[in-house]
């Protein structure tokens, strides 16, 4: 999974609820974090939400489950215990050609540009893919950077996430900091297909959340947008976004066509199924209920109120606005965080479970497997406090070490997948 959430000051990795902010101060506690690291948590934690409120962040958590699970079973079946890593995805099989699909809908994650001077033209391109040849359309921009330089760039659910975050911070704090790109990609796309609708900040954002209510985020919102222009439609209020979106239908991969109140209790079964088929074994109930419980709070959260983030954005300045925000964070609890010393921290109003840390070594596996990592960054929280350090010699081969004494959380998911006695040979 690419981390795609991410600047010098944190990230979120979409699908493992891990959220980490870097700095040496403690999470817990709003009221005593600096400005910096607030506004960053906020960033952050907006990405959770878009992974429980939107079928976009639902669809991306049962792909990234089903990726997983198709692996595993790969490296199970073969007689061969020594596996060269990464591991090959068969593109061909349903597992490999939604990954594919995704990376398509993704658009690019990163792009080494100082700024765009101007945007020259946008594009849908069509491409036929997977063994069906499925079409499937790229949202490709065409610019002229600051320097003068041509480029062109793929546009998709990233830059969207990463804008709609943007914004909103921006909308609660001064002197927020992040790269260009992908950060100001979706506002500057808006003003060149519809200028004067991206004047307001905020209809950039609500616009970003309402794409990712869709499966293919960039050409739901260039199209949204393009036709908002053609109509010369400008909305009296926030609100009509929202009303114009929920006339929208929608298909799924097996041909229903319906409006998105149709596709979330769809999408949150699948996305809830898949999450609790990572734990294998008893005795991790309180993770499994927790998954439930969030999933399903934040689909009855956004069908109770479609427009929820106008009530947050919709006040007239940037500290009412910042208060509105911290009453969600009491409503969903934080995901599992960690600061830069890899302390951990973890809050739901209803939930409290220290199993929860189990996702941050489920991530470790996966970059392992999947991306070819070596060794295992958890290093820090496996030895704190010093009283109950379970470190070892094995922390650099942690698929070594066995569950029977002093087991760590890597290699308690390893045995849960029934991966023991498997080595990764690194593809170097």
């Amino acid at each position: 999974m690419k981390k795609f959430y991410n600047s010098g000051h944190g990230f979120y990795l979409p699908s493992f609820f891990f959220l980490k902010i870097n700095t040496s101060e403690g999470l817990m506690n709003l009221d005593d974090l600096s400005e910096r690291s607030k506004s960053t948590l906020f960033h952050e934690y907006i990405h959770y939400i878009q992974d429980i409120t939107t079928l976009y962040g639902l669809g991306m958590i049962s792909q990234v489950v089903d990726t997983q699970k198709l692996v595993n079973n790969d490296i199970l079946k073969r007689a061969d215990k020594n596996i060269v890593v990464p591991v090959p995805i068969d593109a061909d099989s349903p597992s490999g050609f939604n990954m594919e699909l995704f990376n398509w809908y993704e658009g690019d994650a990163e792009h080494d540009m100082m700024g765009i001077l101007s945007i020259d033209k946008i594009q849908q391109i069509s491409e036929e893919v997977g063994p069906e040849k499925m079409k499937v359309t790229s949202v490709v921009v065409s610019f002229t950077g600051i320097l003068g330089n041509k480029d062109h760039f793929n546009f998709g659910a990233v830059c969207i996430s990463e804008g709609m975050a943007n914004l909103i911070e921006e909308s609660m704090f001064d002197d927020v900091e992040g790269p260009y790109f992908p950060y100001q990609i979706a506002k500057k796309v808006c003003d060149f297909i519809y200028p004067e609708l991206a004047v307001d900040p905020i209809h950039v954002a609500l616009i970003c959340d309402i794409s990712l209510n869709s499966s293919h985020p960039g050409k739901f919102f260039v199209d949204f947008i393009s036709e908002m222009h053609k109509k010369q439609y400008m909305p009296e209020k926030y609100l009509d976004l929202y009303d114009r979106f929920e006339s929208y239908k929608f298909t799924d991969i097996n041909g229903q066509s319906g409006s998105i109140y149709y596709h979330y209790p769809q999408l949150a079964e699948l996305a809830k199924s898949q999450l609790k088929d990572y734990f294998t074994v008893s005795g991790l109930d309180n993770i499994r209920n927790w998954f439930d419980h969030i999933i399903d709070m934040g689909i009855k959260f956004r069908v109770r109120n479609i427009s929820f983030w106008v009530d947050i954005l919709n006040a007239p300045t940037k500290l009412i606005r910042r208060d509105n925000f911290v009453l969600l964070t009491k409503q969903f609890g934080f995901p599992l965080m960690s600061n830069s010393k890899d302390a951990f921290y973890f809050s739901h109003p209803k939930i409290a479970t220290d199993q929860i840390v189990l996702l941050r070594a489920i991530q470790e596996v996966n970059k392992l497997l999947l991306y070819g990592q070596k060794g295992c960054q958890m290093k820090k929280f496996c030895s704190y406090p010093k009283s109950k350090d379970i470190t070892s010699e094995l922390c650099d081969e942690p698929w070594k070490r066995t569950v029977l004494e002093n087991p760590c959380p890597f290699s308690v998911i390893w045995h849960m997948w029934g991966l023991a006695g498997i080595s990764p040979i690194f593809n170097d």
